[in-house]
């Protein structure tokens, strides 16, 4: 199965249909996709035209790219079986990792969603009828392109949802199979360039790192009632290395804690700074803002 029948075969098992009639009396053929993005449509009838030398429809209404051939039908359900919802059958016999990829690509472009929410959600998801052909999908994705997912039953549906998260598992997505959806593919860049680089960067010019410190330290710091003066970070080697030149550039003598858990258990580190003399170090050196400032003096002065 090359590339572009593998995405064929993917577009009849997401919005698809390989389907003849019943009844004798009146006999049909037809083989089509059903969908409403145009880019989808176009991409379908030009696979299609290679891999069997006819051009299918795109309808009126641009909802649809369809032909009847009973010669084609025929051969299809022959070869793959049914592309009925519930028992199409993702063709594993036949795939290596490239026509893997386009498969994969044209179901999730049918199926698949992208949901982003920064710091909440940011999520791949397909959901289907066809239990057993998303642990498939699911092995498939894992074996072939090491991206990790799960599946879980929908509530008050009888259907499940195949769950790809986490940033690696996003790229790997992204860099390997990809979505040809417009749309989708944009809420995946979001989705992916949402996430916060936690490591901090510091410059290694002495110049450059000043100015560093000063815009960190105005930005992070924060009073507390009793006068002590601190931040907060999830990587300690962060706050090591503000530590580090805080004491190099301003003398200013600092405490760095060890792992600590929030009250929900996140996992953080602190840096603290209590003394008066080094708290005047800070406002004589312009290292926090006027209004964490303002707090200070009446704290401590």
């Amino acid at each position: 199965m090359d590339a572009d029948l593998a995405a064929l075969h993917g577009y009849w098992c997401a919005d698809g249909y390989v389907t003849k009639s019943s009844n004798p009396k009146w006999k049909y053929y037809y083989i089509g996709l059903r969908n409403t993005d145009l880019a989808l449509l176009n991409d379908y009838q030009r696979k299609f035209k290679k891999v069997f030398g006819i051009t299918p429809h795109i309808s009126k209404n641009k909802d649809r790219c369809h032909i009847g051939s009973k010669e084609i039908c025929l051969l299809l359900l022959q070869e793959f079986g049914s592309f009925h919802s519930r028992k199409w059958n993702m063709p594993i016999e036949y795939l290596n990792k490239e026509s893997a990829a386009y498969w994969l690509k044209a179901f999730f472009d049918c199926e698949g969603s992208v949901s982003c929410q920064p710091r909440k959600n940011r999520v791949i998801s397909a959901e289907s009828v066809n239990h057993n052909e998303l642990k498939q999908i699911q092995q498939q994705l894992l074996e072939k392109f090491g991206i990790n997912s799960k599946i879980k039953p929908r509530k008050g549906r009888s259907t499940h949802a195949l769950f790809i998260f986490g940033k690696d598992n996003l790229i790997k997505f992204k860099n390997k199979i990809g979505f040809l959806h417009p749309r989708k593919n944009q809420k995946l860049e979001e989705a992916i360039n949402s996430y916060m680089n936690y490591k901090w960067e510091f410059p290694k010019s002495e110049r450059e790192l000043k100015n560093f410190v000063i815009d960190l330290m105005k930005s992070k710091v924060k009073i507390e009632k009793e006068g002590r003066i601190r931040f907060c970070s999830n990587i300690q080697e962060n706050l090591l290395k503000i530590s580090k030149s805080l004491s190099e550039i301003f003398g200013i003598e600092t405490k760095v804690s060890k792992l600590r858990y929030n009250g929900i258990g996140t996992k953080y580190f602190e840096l603290t700074i209590s003394k008066k003399s080094e708290i005047k170090k800070l406002i004589e050196n312009d290292l926090i803002s006027e209004k964490e400032k303002n707090k200070i003096i009446s704290f401590c002065f």
